[in-house]
């Protein structure tokens, strides 16, 4: 990468770059005096090195429209929980984050990383550090932000992490996964409760529907183990991606 390239990278932005040295292609942001590699699946970590480092052994990838993707895949979302009634609250948050550009979500998580106070630091002195990094985006995104009982400046994560991604999916169940879907369609819109126990596949995959909570969940767990992918159901169909646990 030249240094050219590298000064015209916004601060904090996530690249898709290849790593010279592996092949491999991979995540890096652009900081005041480093380089940052993501680890592999994660958001928060990975490896730093100093900007010699980065301009010989990295070389940016032609990007593609990010924000046009994601908010693709918001308005899908969206549709879905118009259609089945299901989360009014993710719903609303949604609706929110169809608001913000991409690449501003991206560069406000890996700021907020980049200058994480510790829980002990004096109120004074973190909001402090907060306004100097976020006072911009949190005038430009004000439902992104909040005080907390503390009188303590906060991100709402849920605009951030692994929600705000929107990763949908459709939910598999197997060979009969068309009747499963059917079933599950019926009962939402009956509003009867409905649940279905593990079922192995390439997953432990279960599902569970309470319309007194107006509810639905997904999982995917490793075969024999409690731990996995989960997901909210947004319909009978398509499942919004939450957590890995």
């Amino acid at each position: 990468m030249t240094k050219e390239k590298w000064e015209q990278m916004t601060l904090y932005k996530v690249y898709k770059a290849k790593n010279l040295i592996t092949g491999e292609k991979v995540r890096i942001s652009r900081e005041d005096t480093t380089g940052f590699e993501y680890a592999k699946g994660k958001r928060r970590y990975g490896h730093r090195y100093g900007i010699d480092f980065m301009l010989q052994n990295y070389e940016l990838l032609p990007e593609k429209d990010e924000n046009a993707a994601w908010h693709k895949r918001l308005d899908r979302a969206t549709k879905c929980l118009e259609k089945s009634g299901l989360w009014p609250e993710y719903k609303a948050l949604l609706e929110s984050l169809k608001q913000m550009d991409w690449y501003d979500k991206e560069t406000i998580n890996s700021l907020y990383w980049a200058n994480l106070l510790s829980s002990g630091t004096p109120i004074d002195e973190h909001n402090s550090t907060f306004e100097n990094v976020f006072s911009k985006w949190e005038e430009k995104y004000p439902f992104a932000f909040f005080t907390d009982g503390n009188g303590k400046k906060q991100l709402k994560t849920d605009y951030f992490w692994e929600v705000s991604e929107c990763k949908l999916k459709s939910m598999y169940f197997g060979k009969k996964t068309n009747d499963f879907k059917e079933d599950i369609y019926f009962h939402l819109r009956d509003k009867r409760d409905y649940s279905i126990p593990r079922i192995r596949t390439n997953y432990d995959v279960s599902f569970e529907y309470r319309p007194d909570k107006n509810k639905a969940w997904y999982s995917e767990e490793y075969k024999g183990c409690g731990n996995g992918h989960y997901y909210i159901a947004l319909d009978h169909n398509t499942a919004l991606f939450v957590e890995d646990d």
